[in-house]
């Protein structure tokens, strides 16, 4: 180990320590894998609200949540709950202004 690197701490196993290139310097720092993503609370409510029927509430609840999965950096996962959720609030208000057209040329 002769160019500077971050390396296996021979001290502490399972964490890695920084070589200088003659020395070892500061303390180890924790390896281990990265945390998984989360699902995004706002997707799941998306869904459940859509799959629900429940009117209006998956289309902002499935926005607000690609919102916030955009901008947490990879830490927040759901995008398909999201963007199903979505679909079905858009696809629910598309159905009730059919019906009120259809209800308003019928009568």
């Amino acid at each position: 180990m002769s160019s500077p690197g971050w390396y296996p701490d021979p001290e502490h196993p399972g964490q890695m320590r920084w070589w200088d290139g003659t020395h070892w310097r500061g303390q180890g720092a924790a390896v281990g894998p990265p945390a998984a993503p989360e699902p995004d609370a706002f997707a799941i409510a998306a869904f459940v609200t859509g799959l629900l029927m429940i009117p209006v509430a998956p289309i902002y609840l499935g926005l607000r949540a690609r919102q916030r999965i955009n901008a947490s950096g990879g830490r927040k996962d759901g995008m398909g709950l999201a963007t199903v959720g979505l679909a079905f609030g858009l696809l629910q208000i598309a159905v009730v202004v059919i019906l009120i057209l259809l209800g308003v040329v019928l009568s």
